[in-house]
């Protein structure tokens, strides 16, 4: 098999019915999505209610370019995600629709390139289009497509597999050749024009990809891993040009770096990391072979893998697979290995990134590994025609488990009561479902307050189950606050806040209450006494704090006139 022909064996006809075909499945399979609700997990502060999408203008764009630290949503810098969701603002406006609409095409697009790219690498179209539709119909694939906010992980995928593609395309011109020949002729100067050509895309769609979220870093390793062991050409062609992408992969460390100063920290050993890394592959691998009670939820935080014993005997199956592909070396089932845990490799919790407060495991960090799996089957379906029933009896199985998965992603509610039914120790599902009982009850608290109780009660009821499960999550406590001032428990709201303040110097920075919010509300809440304790920790830290000050002489003032009452216990 000649990897480098740079005529693909399909005429142009059937390559464009198979498109179609693989357009249209993976469309078909998700088209549902796009009646879906925003839902309260990030969509609020990233699409629903930002401020920066209503309208989107040039200069709210231009924002996201310059954000850094703490002006940096969810401390990602992402501004060409952003800059994709003021595009859909300006056409349809703040509309749940038109945002799914995107992913759906998005992920369209991404099994059309993942598609063409295997194409390239087989010349043939049949393991090209399985190993498309696996890519595309595998059910982990839902959530980054169904989540309105998960736009960053299906744009990070599309615009990685379009340099992937495109590098293939450079390769097989064979550029290395092109210059170390002597006199070149015309055929030799296009082929080199053309090579030129592709990897100049390929740099601008890695780039564009690394923009839309970091963790695009992993693509020079792909390329590395794809030119090594598929394409076999020598170390020296290919570092020869790589060099100019793992080069760029330091800045996006840099800004990356600063748009995130202050990752999530853990007590646990650092020994313990790479067994932590394992177990999360561990999981992978077992939603990968079995794609059920999908959840955004999986509770597999650090210290629960270490709690649960996880930690001392899941890493033997990565490590069992790691010892057979060094000993056989088999070079296609090596090549699909590096594919899919390449791209896991910033957040496998071997340096700790603030998700893993919730899980160190999630669907959508999965989005660009299944290239992995869907180059694995397409050499299968390659080398034995008789794989190819099999391949389609599971494609089938799969597009009907993503089609049943997507109905959880409808709303708020029934995403998260999912999640508690799968997983009842979630406090993430907690908290989310809280908020969506308060919104909800906000909304009916003058039309209807007999409905507004109702679902403040319930509201209530979600934070303090959460906060049982884990009793310092900030958020929780905070918007429990919330509604037991607006339900008339002053007290309780005193508490509450009172609470946060206690929790906040054992809290990792990424995860504390905004100082100056913290110390408005407890103003609010008429607790001048703590507001100036408060107040004077935060001036400790930062004595040039204007706003601090200001705020400590007006607690200073209400508290003079104001009867000492004793904390609520």
């Amino acid at each position: 098999m000649n990897v480098l022909n740079p005529t693909s064996a399909q005429p142009p006809r059937h390559r464009i019915a198979l498109s179609l075909l693989v357009a249209a499945i993976t469309f078909l399979a998700f088209a549902r999505l796009i009646a879906c609700d925003f839902t309260t997990l990030d969509d609020p502060d990233t699409i629903a209610n930002n401020p920066r999408l209503r309208p989107p203008t040039l200069a709210n764009v231009a924002h996201y370019w310059t954000a850094t630290g703490e002006d940096a949503p969810f401390g990602l810098y992402i501004p060409v995600t952003y800059a994709t969701w003021s595009a859909v603002a300006a056409v349809a406006g703040i509309n749940p629709h038109a945002f799914h609409a995107a992913n759906v095409l998005l992920h369209t697009l991404s099994a059309l390139l993942v598609f063409h790219l295997l194409l390239r690498l087989f010349n043939c179209g049949a393991p090209a289009v399985i190993g498309a539709l696996l890519f595309a119909l595998h059910p982990v694939q839902v959530e980054p497509v169904a989540w309105a906010s998960g736009t960053k992980d299906v744009l990070c995928g599309c615009l990685s597999i379009a340099a992937l593609l495109e590098y293939i395309n450079f390769a097989a011109c064979g550029l290395a050749s092109v210059s170390a020949s002597s006199p070149p002729d015309e055929q030799t100067l296009s082929r080199k024009r053309r090579g030129n050509i592709h990897f100049t895309i390929a740099t601008i769609c890695f780039i564009l990809a690394m923009l839309a979220k970091p963790t695009a870093i992993v693509v020079p390793l792909l390329a590395l891993t794809i030119d090594r062991l598929l394409l076999q050409r020598d170390w020296s062609q290919i570092l020869r040009w790589l060099w100019a992408w793992f080069t760029l992969m330091i800045p996006c460390a840099i800004w990356t770096t600063r748009a995130q100063p202050a990752p999530w920290s853990t007590s646990l050993p650092v020994w313990t990391r790479p067994a932590i890394a394992t177990d999360a592959i561990a999981f992978y691998l077992y939603k990968l072979a079995l794609p059920l009670h999908l959840i955004v939820d999986y509770g597999r935080r650090p210290q629960a893998v270490l709690d649960h014993g996880w930690i001392y005997w899941t890493w033997l199956v990565p490590a069992a697979i790691a010892l057979f592909l060094i000993i056989r070396r088999p070079r296609f089932i090596t090549a699909g290995a590096c594919l899919f845990v390449i791209p896991l490799l910033p957040v496998l919790g071997l340096a700790p990134f603030m998700y893993q407060y919730v899980s160190t495991v999630t669907d959508h960090y999965l989005y660009l590994s299944l290239l992995g799996p869907a180059v694995l089957l397409a050499w299968l379906v390659q080398r034995s025609p008789r794989v190819m029933p099999l391949a389609l009896i599971l494609l089938l199985l799969l597009g009907g488990r993503t089609i049943a998965q997507e109905q959880y992603w409808q709303d708020t509610p029934t995403l998260f009561e999912h999640t508690l039914a799968i997983n009842p120790n979630s406090f993430l599902a907690c908290d989310q479902l809280g908020f969506y009982h308060a919104e909800l009850a906000r909304k009916l608290r003058w039309s209807s307050p007999a409905a507004a109780r109702e679902q403040f009660a319930q509201a209530v009821g979600y934070y303090q189950r959460g906060l049982t499960i884990h009793p310092q999550y900030v958020p929780s406590i905070y918007n429990l606050a919330i509604v037991y001032r607006q339900i008339g428990r002053e007290d309780d709201a005193r508490a509450m806040l009172r609470r946060i303040v206690q929790l906040q110097p054992s809290l990792p920075p990424g995860l504390r209450a905004d100082p100056i919010g913290l110390a408005d509300r407890l103003l609010i809440y008429n607790d001048p006494a703590t507001a100036v304790d408060w107040l004077d920790q935060v001036l400790r830290n930062n004595p040039t704090n204007a706003r601090a000050q200001q705020l400590r002489q007006i607690a200073l003032a209400r508290a003079a006139t104001r009867p000492v009452t004793p904390p609520t216990p």
